[in-house]
């Protein structure tokens, strides 16, 4: 006999459960993947049995799957789905009351709740570990945490598109929610736009550069999220293609003199997999408005980007909780920014996106930093 009573609770009302969950059946297929609760082979193998026999096909496959694996279904899967789905709780209670009352006995510890309700937090550096870096010579300095101090951080979501074969980019919401928790946790004031063309995102980026604030802040980050091909990512609009070369441009040290020898780090979330389209390309990088000359150091330094997938290749997204990679990167930074350089944790971030089902590789791009980049959480 298994030793998960869950297991065998499910086992006991099987076929009570088969008939509560038909009418949710996809959205719960759905959270198990985005939960890693099964692999995506898993997922797409459970996805094409027919609708009426997939609540029977899949809870043979969990409790097939052995011990702890129900646990998982119905504390990371089905209580935070029936917070939610006031009838499916109310199936439960009256039909299963058993389930259900082992169901309001477990405690999730979902990211999205902890993060909105505002009990997680980053981990802080320790002050010996501050202090420790204080005289080395290749540690980018840090202003120290107050007023004085105004970091901020650019946030560009695209989610809707009216550009053909642009598909509603659903879940990059809570991308948006982890990482504005993610800045303000880490001191940066973070700045959030949604559904721009490519020439709103090349203006919103050129304006964020020239901010006042930034002459009081030691660092920036820029996040652009999208559709994308090898030569960009897109704006909402049709033939709609903005080149990343237009955001380097932006924040190098001519047009961005206030954050000259300050870590820019950019992260965009978008595949590089060239799509048939009207012969759009990105907008030219050259462009009358720049500032030339006058600067004595180089061009552009100080700067990496962390490109969520290699050229000719996709990037993943659950429709419930979001990337790939700011999953992972929201999850390593929350754990070891407070001991690790930023380099260091984007090598943990593309670990844990290598060994996802599917895989994917994001790739660091364009490195100019010239120092290890520590964010002191705390400090």
């Amino acid at each position: 006999m298994s030793g998960d009573p869950n297991l065998r609770l499910i086992k006991k009302y099987k076929v009570h459960l088969r008939t509560i969950l038909y009418p949710s059946i996809k959205e719960i297929l759905d959270r198990l993947d985005a939960e890693d609760i099964i692999n995506h082979s898993e997922y797409i193998m459970l996805d094409e049995k027919p609708r009426a026999e997939l609540p029977r096909f899949l809870l043979d496959h969990l409790i097939d799957m052995g011990e702890g694996v129900c646990t998982r279904f119905l504390k990371e899967t089905l209580l935070p789905y029936c917070r939610e789905n006031t009838p499916l709780r109310d199936r439960l209670m009256s039909e299963t009351k058993p389930v259900y009352e082992v169901l309001m006995t477990l405690k999730t510890e979902d990211v999205t709740d902890s993060v909105t309700s505002g009990t997680e937090r980053v981990k802080a550096s320790r002050e010996d570990f501050y202090n420790s870096t204080k005289g080395e010579e290749y540690v980018y300095r840090v202003r120290p945490r107050g007023p004085a101090r105004q970091r901020q951080a650019l946030i560009i979501n695209n989610m809707n598109f009216t550009g053909e074969g642009l598909l509603k980019r659903n879940g990059s919401e809570e991308d948006v929610k982890y990482l504005v928790w993610l800045f303000k946790e880490l001191d940066y004031t973070p700045i959030v736009h949604k559904d721009q063309s490519a020439e709103e995102i090349e203006n919103l980026v050129k304006k964020f550069a020239k901010m006042d604030e930034h002459m009081h802040s030691d660092s920036t980050f820029v996040v652009v999220m999208s559709h994308g091909c090898n030569r960009g990512v897109f704006g909402k609009g049709k033939n709609d293609l903005l080149s990343i070369e237009t955001i380097y441009t932006a924040l190098n040290n001519n047009n961005c003199p206030g954050l000259k020898d300050k870590p820019k780090i950019i992260i965009v979330q978008a595949c590089r997999v060239d799509i048939a389209t009207d012969s759009a390309a990105p907008k030219e990088v050259v462009d009358a408005n720049w500032e030339t000359g006058g600067c004595r150091v180089p061009r552009e330094s100080d700067m990496t980007c962390l490109y969520s997938t290699l050229p000719d290749d996709v990037s993943y997204r659950s429709r419930i909780k979001g990337s790939f990679l700011i999953q992972h990167l929201v999850e390593v930074m929350k754990e070891h920014a407070c001991t690790e350089h930023v380099q260091e944790l984007f090598t943990r971030v593309k670990d844990k996106c290598s060994m996802k089902d599917p895989p994917q590789m994001p790739v660091d791009e364009r490195n100019s930093l010239r120092r290890r980049f520590y964010l002191f959480p705390g400090f």
